[in-house]
């Protein structure tokens, strides 16, 4: 985020999403530079209590305006040495006010049911999948070996409830249904297991 404002927007959902935050620190409209500040301290305090997760850079130049003389460049070879992981172990889900029904391998009914806070943690443990948050029903998990092990049972476990204990097969359809919501081979699930 350069010279951006974040407004309310959270940074929870950021985990596997390396992030950088530059601005001048004499960019005061709307307090542009003190909420910069303040989101940069959260993501620094999320990162130290999962050191997995929550990469970030945060640069407040001191005394530079909205342009900061290019110095905010440093965040091209900074962002550079990232790799994207469409398939991370671990996901942190809050919904915005502007609500999602996709994020990397879950994906929720119904975007319109789901409101501003509502969160969902899942980690990948080997061949078990836990959810822990606000799950709906219908609830689909998005597969792929690229996260565990298609070819052995997974177990699913949803707020400390067993929901699936068994093998989930590759089809055609969750590749042509990844495809149909986004051209990125990377990211297209070969397998998909709705949650009821």
């Amino acid at each position: 985020m350069m010279a951006g404002h974040p407004n309310e927007a959270g940074v929870a959902s950021l985990r596997n999403l390396p992030f950088a935050i530059l601005m001048g620190g004499a960019d005061s409209a709307y307090d542009r530079n003190k909420i910069a500040a303040e989101r940069g301290v959260e993501l620094e305090r999320l990162h130290a209590a999962d050191p997995g997760g929550y990469v970030s850079m945060t640069r407040i130049y001191p005394g530079l305006p909205h342009w900061m003389n290019r110095k905010d460049a440093e965040a091209l070879p900074w962002m550079a040495q990232f790799t994207r992981n469409p398939w991370p172990k671990r996901i942190v889900w809050v919904q915005d006010d502007v609500t999602h029904d996709r994020f990397y391998w879950l994906q929720i009914p119904n975007a319109a049911a789901a409101s501003a806070g509502d969160r969902i943690d899942a980690v990948v443990d080997g061949q078990r999948i836990t959810l822990t948050g606000k799950v709906p029903a219908g609830t689909a998990l998005r597969l792929s070996d690229r996260l565990l092990d298609l070819d052995l049972p997974v177990q699913v476990v949803v707020n400390g409830k067993k929901r699936f204990a068994g093998k989930v097969r590759r089809t055609v359809a969750p590749i042509l249904a990844s495809f149909a919501q986004r051209l990125d081979p990377s990211s297209a699930a070969t397998a998909s297991l709705t949650l009821k």
